[in-house]
């Protein structure tokens, strides 16, 4: 069981493992941690593991690099911290509440003209005596601009959707607004508006942030 994880250097230095570092009982496999560590590090998505005030205990290498090269959430003094003043109010807002026992949300995190960037905020109770908080938050985060698509396929097969329901879903979760679909759609924005409230029902969500995050978890694009 791991019980205490090393924070005292910059989490994504030299060991972006560093931040994994831990005493360790009798049972531990270190091999597993490192292995755990190195599989973080492939993936496409920028994880975090962080407290209650966005300290971030772990982030993988490519969460590393999208915070040096993307203008919207940077690693500062070892937190997480949104570019833009409103932005890092609804940052500390959400993981606040998470840790709290909120259910998990999605935001935006843009600055300036940049694309925002899409967040994923995931609550982690009682992570375990390794943990060195008793509630933490994941954050996973990408910048839409460099994923492929999901397949809407799979959207029409999990969902029930139609091709233009799945289309719609498709560009959400690639960070479009509803105006900029309907005009890549060709359609007009109140049509777009109304696929967007079948996808909601069929989807049995109600806010297009809850969408987005349900869709994140159960499509699987993001693993």
């Amino acid at each position: 069981m791991l019980q205490q994880w090393d924070a005292a250097r910059p989490p994504g230095s030299d060991a972006s493992r560093a931040s994994l570092n831990r005493r360790r009982s009798d049972g531990d496999r270190p091999e597993l941690a490192a292995a755990a560590a190195v599989a973080l590090d492939s993936l496409r998505y920028g994880i975090a593991l962080i407290g209650r005030d966005c300290r971030v205990y772990f982030i993988n290498q490519r969460g590393r690099s999208l915070s040096e090269q993307v203008a919207g959430l940077q690693l500062q003094q070892g937190r997480l911290v949104a570019a833009r003043a409103g932005d890092a109010a609804r940052l500390i807002t959400a993981v606040t509440r998470i840790v709290n026992g909120a259910a998990g949300t999605a935001l935006r995190l843009g600055c300036g003209s940049a694309r925002p960037l899409s967040v994923i905020i995931q609550p982690l109770p009682h992570a375990g005596s390794w943990a060195p908080e008793p509630a933490m938050a994941m954050v996973w985060f990408t910048d839409p601009a460099r994923l492929p698509p999901v397949p809407r396929e799979r959207l029409m097969q999990a969902y029930g959707l139609t091709g233009t329901e799945a289309w719609l879903a498709s560009l959400l979760l690639q960070g479009r607004a509803v105006g900029q679909i309907a005009e890549q759609l060709g359609i007009r924005i109140a049509t777009a508006r109304t696929h967007l409230k079948a996808v909601l029902a069929k989807t049995a969500t109600h806010r297009q942030s809850e969408l987005i995050y349900y869709l994140l978890q159960e499509v699987g694009w993001m693993l």
